[in-house]
């Protein structure tokens, strides 16, 4: 959602009639509010704000194996790994990546909890 948002107003502002209008709200400022609240609550409540990085390739990258496909049309809805043939539906294996990547925390061995979620599937 948060990706997408900045998209939309992005388009919206190419739009000669909708530029201004936007401009006046400050969805400028939505970005770093949207954020800023986030930190906040997560403080509140005592959790962790974790920020993938806008490229991570979690469609791309096996959730069981961690191999990334080079390409990955939008049209093929069911992601199978050629490397250890794991079939998942395209979101999900993109939602489990994107878990591992927000619980990924670095241990003594220099492996992270994900490589060693990826080891005890092996």
């Amino acid at each position: 959602m948060y990706q997408v948002c900045i998209r939309y107003v992005s388009g919206m502002m190419a739009n000669h009639k909708l530029a201004k209008a936007v401009a006046d709200m400050g969805f400028y400022e939505f970005r770093r509010q949207f954020r800023r609240q986030l930190e906040y609550k997560c403080e509140l409540y005592g959790s962790k704000l974790t920020i993938v990085d806008r490229w991570f390739p979690s469609s791309k990258t096996c959730s069981r194996c961690g191999t990334v496909k080079e390409s990955l049309l939008l049209s093929e809805r069911v992601f199978e790994c050629e490397h250890c043939n794991f079939s998942c539906e395209r979101d999900l294996n993109a939602a489990l990546n994107l878990a591992m990547a927000g619980s990924s925390s670095v241990t003594a061995c220099g492996l992270d909890n994900a490589d060693v979620a990826r080891m005890k599937q092996k």
